[in-house]
């Protein structure tokens, strides 16, 4: 497997995202979710993917995980609404490239029937 330096560049962006919000917000329970995320950025930042995959694996999302946190309302702009949206599509994002920027390197070389076939 490979990682691509376009896919670091959006977990890295997903995770700061993520991670920033949290701590706008005084997120705090369960507070080794928080560490998590700050340890996977910590790790995409030094190039270490496997690494930070490893800490997004032990972030829980789903019924009881992190994305159903009751996000408190920080700013004067914002409705309990908008901070349970913001959070949702912050964890969807932060999910969805941390578990599919994994690709799989295919040999460079095919069969002769494959060439044929092409």
């Amino acid at each position: 497997m490979r990682f691509t330096a376009a896919h670091i560049e959006l977990q890295l962006h997903a995770t700061r995202a993520l991670l920033k919000f949290l701590k706008d917000h005084r997120y705090d329970d369960p507070i080794i979710w928080l560490n998590c995320i700050e340890n996977c950025l910590k790790h995409l930042e030094a190039g270490k993917v496997k690494k930070a995959y490893e800490d997004y694996r032990q972030v829980h999302l789903g019924k009881y995980g992190l994305n159903e946190w009751f996000t408190p309302v920080v700013y004067d702009h914002e409705t309990e609404e908008y901070v349970s949206a913001v959070l949702a599509a912050l964890c969807e994002r932060w999910s969805s490239v941390m578990r599919y920027a994994l690709i799989r390197q295919k040999p460079a070389n095919k069969s002769k029937k494959q060439n044929k076939e092409s």
